[in-house]
Formats: C-alpha cells, structure tokens, sequence
C-alpha cells in the first residue's frame, strides 16, 4: 500500500446471538459507510476455530490519520443501533509489511477461512522476517492456493514486536494440508524453487519468540 496508511485491527466481542446481525449489519451498512469516505475495508471475520463465533474481526485501511480521526467521531452518532450488539471492543493501529495487502484486491483471492496468526519477534528481525516471509512461506503455500491478505506491525516501537498475518484458505483441511515442510512441491512446480522456499520458511521459524493462530469464517459485502 501507499506509504502512510494506517490499518485497523478492531477485535468486537458481541452479545450472545448477536452474529448474525452484527454480520448483515457491518457488510450492508458500514462496510459502504467506511469506503464512501475514504476507508478501506479489507476483512471482516468471524470466530471458527479457536475463537467463539461471536468473536469478529475487522481491518480496515485509512490514507491518513486525520480521515482515520473524522471517520472514528462520525462513526457512533451514524450507526447507534450497533452500540446494542456489542459486549466490548479492542482497537490497535498498525501499518503494513509494504508488500501485502495488494494496492488492488483482486476478488479472485477472496477466501471463506482466515488464518489470523500473531507472531511475536525481536523488533530488529522485521525486515528478514519480512523477506523471508514473501520468498519463502508466501511462495510456498500460494502455490497451494492459499492467498496472503496482509501483514502488520504495530506502529509503536516495541520490544517485541507483535505481526499479524492474514491469509486466506479454502477451509480447516485446506490450512491443514499446508502446514509443515516435509511435503513434495505441486505438479509442475520446479524442485529447485520448492526446495529454496522450504529453506527459507525454516529460517523464518527461527526468529519466532512464539506464535498463535485462529482460524476465522470470511464475510464479504457482495
């Protein structure tokens, strides 16, 4: 993305049988309110495995700070009714590794599962892990069909540094079968490269504090 977009990484906990119109709510209202002035919605995601269904996540893209600030004050006073559904609401700001997401989604990559991955590293690694990310793990499991939505990083200098990563399968069997190393490449794909993207994923592992991932149910406006 452009340089200094901000993203939104906003976790809403809702109230018990709240889902399903909290969903038809963000996707048929507020998901068009955010893009009409400027946003950009990339996700919205729900609880499947390792989260309560209950338990949404949303990314959304800002140009700047000052139409991230006007949009947070119209937003309340636009859509009270959603005040109703919630039980409590996480928001951090984050910015993008530069590579992903795409500076034009393609709804071809849209998936129906998202592997939401927290990693932890030392601040220091961030640009190795993101190379390694892009040259190794990204090549390995895109190949397979996998699609890298977006990495992020806080904005604050922290140690450690918390990533999140958003990539999307065509379901839990289809995470499943990526995960590893110990497996041939896909028909046709040269050994060679298959094996270099290998190598660098085990590097990548290498500079991980430690990792969490949760599986989410992907909802789309159309």
């Amino acid at each position: 993305m452009a340089d200094g977009w901000l993203w939104e990484e906003r976790r809403t906990f809702l109230h018990d049988g709240a889902a399903a119109n909290y969903r038809a709510l963000y996707l048929k209202s507020i998901w068009p309110w955010l893009a009409a002035r400027g946003a950009r919605p990339l996700l919205l995601a729900n609880g499947l495995i390792g989260a309560p269904a209950t338990a949404f996540i949303a990314m959304t893209g800002y140009p700047d700070f000052a139409t991230y600030t006007r949009i947070q004050e119209e937003c309340a006073s636009a859509m009270p009714e959603r005040a109703d559904l919630i039980h409590e609401e996480r928001v951090r700001l984050l910015r993008d590794c530069g590579e992903r997401p795409r500076r034009e989604p393609h709804v071809g990559d849209r998936r129906a599962v998202y592997g939401v991955r927290s990693f932890v590293i030392r601040a220091r690694d961030w640009p190795e892990f993101v190379r390694l990310s892009v040259e190794g793990v990204w090549r390995r499991i895109e190949t397979q069909d996998a699609r890298i939505l977006g990495m992020f990083r806080d904005i604050a200098a922290t140690e450690p540094l918390d990533v999140l990563l958003l990539t999307g399968y065509h379901g839990p069997a289809h995470w499943e079968a990526t995960r590893g190393f110990d497996y041939p490449p896909p028909p046709g794909y040269p050994t060679d490269e298959w094996q270099r993207a290998v190598e660098l994923s085990r590097a990548r592992a290498r500079l991980l504090l430690r990792s969490s991932v949760t599986l989410m149910q992907a909802h789309w406006p159309d």
